[in-house]
């Protein structure tokens, strides 16, 4: 009784053994979920860049923190989904992105400041500059490609002053 007991829980521990070791090479579905090539190994294992940046002058305030940290957050989540801005103190936001191996071009990219462009929907020749997807609105051609055209109708270093409005027009 005892032996065919052991034998049986043998089995089924092998049984398990083979079952993980399918799913970690082949993963649960055709797209390989669960398999571990598609394990998105962190910085410390992968190897990529980490950034810290810290403010000069006057310590920012909390809101003026917040404010940068997403829009780092937005900047990075380009390279990988895996990127992380964060705070760190009263005066710098770090930025982790694994997988990437430039770290040059990374520092260059995020050295620049953001811009804001007002682009026509429409080229002069009734194209698309511009459409919806699923994230958001997605330029079809270059700002360098717009700027060559009369699409781009307002730069932020054009703008002087603005504040939030709303316009209702009743009919």
């Amino acid at each position: 009784m005892k032996k065919s007991r052991g034998i049986i829980s043998l089995i089924l521990v092998a049984a398990v053994m083979v079952l993980i070791g399918v799913t970690t090479i082949r993963g649960l579905d055709s797209e390989g979920m669960g398999a571990a090539r598609n394990i998105n190994l962190g910085l410390d294992l992968e190897g990529g860049v980490s950034i810290t940046y810290q403010v000069k002058g006057e310590t920012p305030s909390q809101e003026d923190m917040d404010d940068t940290v997403y829009k780092m957050q937005r900047r990075v989540e380009q390279y990988s989904t895996e990127a992380q801005a964060y705070q760190e103190g009263n005066d710098r936001v770090s930025i982790e992105i694994p997988g990437v191996e430039d770290a040059n071009a990374i520092l260059e990219e995020l050295g620049q400041p953001g811009s804001l462009y007002f682009i026509k929907h429409y080229d002069s020749e009734g194209n698309e500059n511009y459409t919806l997807g699923a994230d958001g609105y997605v330029l079809n051609k270059s700002i360098d490609e717009l700027q060559g055209t009369d699409s781009i109708v307002l730069t932020g270093s054009e703008v002087k002053n603005a504040t939030a409005g709303s316009f209702q027009q009743s009919t």
